[in-house]
């Protein structure tokens, strides 16, 4: 299996509405997935990007990929590295 530093973006074109754009793990790669973004010519204000989870906890950036879910333009799911993030603090030996 060969790991990249550049998300994987699936683009979904629905006539109806706008462009979907549907992406993998991000992991705090936020420079290369806005690369890919406007490689692809997303426009924030017509088109909108669903994430399957995994935002954060490889990159240099995961807080600022977190930021992005205050977007109306980004959506996501709920990932195993944030379920384990929101475990952890959830976890009584940490209060």
């Amino acid at each position: 299996m060969k790991l990249t530093t550049t998300p994987a973006v699936k683009v979904i074109k629905d006539p109806n509405v706008r462009d979907y754009y549907v992406c993998g793990d991000i992991h705090g790669m936020l420079n290369p997935l806005l690369a890919k973004l406007r490689q692809l010519g997303f426009d924030p204000e017509l088109d909108r990007l669903v994430c399957c989870g995994d935002l954060g906890d490889r990159g240099w950036n995961s807080y600022e990929v977190a930021m992005l879910l205050k977007e109306d333009w980004f959506e996501s799911v709920l990932g195993n590295h944030e379920e384990m993030a929101l475990k952890s603090l959830m976890d009584s030996r940490f209060k």
